[in-house]
């Protein structure tokens, strides 16, 4: 079996390396706590430069993220528009402040201006902030800590990832720890579709006493072999499982060009490349084709099973 294509060995590894200093463990109950009135006792600015109190700003939150960041910081630049989708996102529940470290206030609101953020910054170098940074340890940027709103309790150390913190506001279970089931509704978030791209609903799945993980490439002569055996075992098992098909650092017409190619007759999934992304490093998967069988609850029931008259007996 060949190993996994360089195309998407190589946007993984791009992705590990920037994202990849794992996702950062919730603090533990001795966590200290910020007083906001300290912290920002010089108030807290729109991008525009008007100010306004943090009680004002927190009291409908129930989260409140620091960002640390820079507008001369390379990485920062690929992070902070990310933080901009998450935070539109759950805008009603978290606030998000930016801790500036650019030379002056002016070039702190040029930043945020063009970047187009939404939320607010404080006063560069007043000693609430300077005694934060200090207190904390910041020396690396980016660095966003996510504390509860009311009481200032540090809910997050340092987190670039966000899925720990998407977990904390949404309550989803960290399906990323091995041997924990697959939540379905979260890893198909984006939906499904046919090779012909007509969305098909994901109840429709969950009904299916089997679901098949299906994972191959086009730069992958095998795939394409192995992607008509398993053709033959769908015609054969479609009542009892359903096989969806992904695929990583590919869009949705991508995806979907590579699907009709190869007559998949199953299902495909609307690109998910962090969900995509943890299912990859959850399960180890280094080679394609590479073929994984769940219950509909989403418990693995084989692992990497290219033997398809024994994935015949499994699903009977």
């Amino acid at each position: 079996m060949r190993k996994i294509t360089l195309t998407l060995l190589g946007a993984l590894t791009a992705v590990f390396a920037f994202f990849g200093n794992a996702l950062a463990a919730p603090a533990d109950q001795g966590s200290p706590k910020e007083n906001w009135k300290e912290v920002f006792a010089d108030g807290l600015f729109r991008a525009d430069g008007t100010k306004l109190k943090y009680t004002d700003a927190f009291k409908k939150k129930r989260f409140v993220g620091l960002y640390a960041s820079a507008s001369w910081c390379a990485p920062c630049k690929h992070f902070t528009p990310r933080l901009i989708e998450f935070y539109e996102e759950f805008k009603d529940q978290m606030e998000v402040v930016l801790i500036g470290y650019d030379d002056t206030q002016d070039q702190v609101f040029k930043y945020m201006n063009d970047y187009k953020m939404p939320w607010l910054t404080v006063q560069k170098d007043s000693p609430g902030v300077a005694g934060y940074r200090s207190r904390n340890g910041i020396r690396g940027i980016p660095n966003f800590r996510f504390y509860d709103a009311k009481t200032g309790k540090l809910l997050v150390a340092n987190e670039i990832n966000l899925k720990v913190i998407r977990r904390i506001i949404t309550g989803e279970k960290d399906t990323s720890v091995p041997g924990t089931n697959e939540d379905w509704d979260l890893f198909f978030k984006e939906g499904l579709m046919t090779a012909n791209g007509k969305e098909a609903p994901l109840p429709a799945l969950k009904k299916k006493r089997y679901i098949a993980l299906y994972c191959a490439s086009e730069n992958e002569l095998k795939c394409e072999k192995f992607t008509a055996e398993l053709a033959a075992f769908y015609k054969k098992q479609k009542g009892k499982v359903e096989i969806v098909f992904y695929t990583y650092g590919k869009n949705k017409e991508e995806v979907l060009k590579y699907a009709k190619k190869t007559k998949m007759p199953w299902l495909v999934m609307n690109p998910n490349p962090g969900e995509v992304q943890r299912f990859l490093i959850k399960y180890k998967v280094r080679d394609l084709p590479d073929l994984r069988l769940f219950n509909a609850a989403g418990k693995e029931l084989s692992k990497e099973n290219l033997d398809l008259p024994k994935l015949n007996r499994l699903v009977r």
